[in-house]
């Protein structure tokens, strides 16, 4: 949500939990990520905070740092074997455990909403 300072000159969107954000969507932004980088880890942080000159799906989705946890816990649940989370000197760090294509994901989501209208 854009919300208009007082004074009407500037702008602002608070990061918040989006609980409605789908889990296929996010996993689909997550993937493309790691794709784009050709990485198979990739540190949380980098998820929240545009580093290295790609969108991060945090900031994009304007997630707080416990909705971006909640979220890769839901798609780790909800799609397992593909990535996984672990602290490596400190460090959250999302691993990509099986190469998936980002369309995948979205597969993924379309087909559940359509699950959804059909029951």
């Amino acid at each position: 949500m854009i919300t208009q300072a007082p004074g009407g000159r500037t702008y602002y969107s608070r990061a918040l939990e989006r609980d409605a954000l789908p889990i296929g969507i996010f996993g689909f932004a997550i993937a493309q990520v790691f794709e784009a980088m050709h990485i198979s880890e990739l540190p949380i942080e980098d998820l929240m905070y545009a580093k290295g000159g790609y969108p991060a799906p945090g900031a994009v989705f304007r997630l707080t740092e416990n909705a971006m946890i909640t979220k890769l816990e839901r798609l780790i649940h909800q799609m397992p074997g593909i990535f996984e989370i672990r602290e490596t000197a400190g460090i959250h760090q999302v691993y990509l455990l099986e190469k998936i294509e980002p369309m995948e994901f979205l597969e993924f989501h379309y087909q559940d909403q359509l699950q959804e209208n059909v029951a």
